[in-house]
């Protein structure tokens, strides 16, 4: 397939990916689940909803008794559910243990795929990817497919672009840039991170100038 990235897409990318690395550094780079905020701290939950646009999905405890007149759930029941759950996925090699997270029975209605998949990307950078709408329109504009309907398939095809041109374009450029890895994280952690970037990219999210 073509490559479609250049140096000018690359250092966007790249720099978005060193934003976002530094605000969530600690998380990034905590090997223990125990200790990792997103997992433990209401707070730094809520700062995640709405850091990445998912608050409006859920009700904040103000508006509980919202929820019994509309099909939302309150961020407790997000917190408390992803608290619970993400170290099973974690600790599961199945990339569709977040398909039947987001479908199970005890799941929070509106939580979704993509909150799942983002904070998996949090908490184990190096295997796995955000599911965004863009980064997912991005894919299907980079394969030719149909928009993946399951995260299995989203990752199946995430590993075939990273395996493509266009992984091999953010590697080398990668290879000459100091990158903000610690712990013994694979570049790959990283590289996740920028060929994330270059899917929304191409998804529509951002329109370069």
């Amino acid at each position: 397939m073509t490559c479609l990235i250049g140096k000018r897409e690359f250092d966007f990318c790249f720099h978005s990916a060193g934003l976002n690395w530094a605000a969530l550094q600690s998380d990034y780079e905590q090997d223990d689940l125990t200790k990792i905020q997103l997992l433990n701290d209401r707070q730094a939950f809520d700062r995640f909803l709405k850091g990445y646009g998912l608050a409006r999905h859920s009700l904040n405890e103000k508006n509980e008794s919202e929820s019994r007149n509309k099909k939302y759930a309150t961020r407790d029941e997000w917190f408390n559910y992803i608290s619970k759950i993400i170290p099973l996925i974690i600790s599961d090699s199945r990339y569709d243990s977040i398909d039947d997270a987001a479908i199970s029975a005890e799941a929070p209605y509106k939580l979704s795929i993509s909150c799942l998949s983002k904070v998996c990307a949090i908490v184990a950078p190096d295997r796995f990817v955000a599911y965004d709408k863009f980064a997912s329109k991005g894919l299907a504009a980079w394969d030719g497919k149909p928009k993946a309907s399951t995260y299995s398939d989203y990752m199946l095809r995430i590993f075939d672009c990273w395996s493509s041109n266009v992984g091999s374009f953010i590697r080398d450029e990668m290879s000459r840039r100091t990158l903000p890895l610690s712990r013994g994280l694979p570049d790959t952690a990283f590289g996740f991170r920028v060929l994330d970037n270059y899917l929304m990219l191409r998804g529509g999210r951002w329109v370069l100038h």
